[in-house]
């Protein structure tokens, strides 16, 4: 039987579903994943509890199919869009993600309508707002400004655990336009937007489509999932791309 893994990130679980070649749901399994509020309006979780949870539910999720690692044919990714994670040059979290729902930057959103709008809607397409990446990497380099020095890569939620597996460093187009850091007509990070942000764009990841295959599993990354190195990687997109996508949208 070949057969296909999805892994979703939600805002309170990790899913994994197996699905067969005709489309068809054949095993699952989630996990809870925990939101921590120290202030009003705050949300942030720990990657490694996503982490945790992906080591949990993949082999349960083929268990629960009565499949093997052999059948799986390819595995992809999605996430809440907005929700990041970074990283420092040796690969060590630097702090605990921002999820999209933290309003904490709700204050600088409204200074970049104010003083930047124009450049901001002409080339990321999008109004400021808290829930978008670039306010909250603005208020990063505000209030933590020697973590931001410390910023090697910047992962959107689902890369960072799809990089987990495959150790590819990409994110695809939906994601990239969902941090308000991309110039959509000119298909690139917008030095113009990351400059309002006080934000290194050579932190940024490689923009490909949300179809392309980014990496495969490789030996040293995927043994703890109990998964075999060789399994191609899809990049993957946000939630609501791809809720649109088997909606017929």
């Amino acid at each position: 039987m070949t057969v296909f893994l999805g892994i979703d990130l939600g805002a309170g679980s990790m899913k994994v579903s197996v699905v067969s070649e005709s489309a068809r749901v054949i095993g699952e399994a989630a996990a809870s994943v925990s939101t921590v509020s120290l202030h009003s309006g705050w949300a942030e979780q720990d990657p490694q509890e996503w982490r945790k949870a992906m080591i949990e539910t993949i082999p349960a999720a083929l268990t629960d199919a009565s499949v093997n690692t052999n059948d799986v044919a390819s595995i992809s990714f999605c996430a809440g869009a907005h929700s990041f994670v970074l990283e420092d040059c040796n690969g060590t979290i630097l702090r605990p993600a921002m999820m999209w729902m933290d309003q904490r930057s709700a204050g600088i959103a409204a200074e970049m309508k104010a003083s930047s709008f124009d450049l901001i809607y002409t080339k990321a397409l999008n109004t400021p707002a808290a829930t978008w990446t670039l306010p909250q990497l603005a208020w990063l380099s505000r209030n933590e400004p020697t973590i931001v020095d410390k910023v090697a890569r910047v992962y959107m939620a689902k890369d960072w655990l799809r990089y987990q597996l495959s150790g590819d460093w990409h994110t695809d187009l939906t994601d990239a336009i969902g941090t308000m850091l991309y110039d959509v007509p000119a298909a690139r990070w917008s030095s113009q937007i990351c400059a309002i942000s006080n934000w290194n764009p050579e932190t940024l990841p490689p923009v490909v489509q949300a179809t392309n295959i980014t990496g495969e599993t490789l030996k040293g990354h995927c043994e703890v999932f109990s998964l075999p190195p060789g399994i191609p990687i899809v990049c993957g997109s946000s939630d609501t791309a791809v809720e649109t996508l088997a909606g017929g949208g």
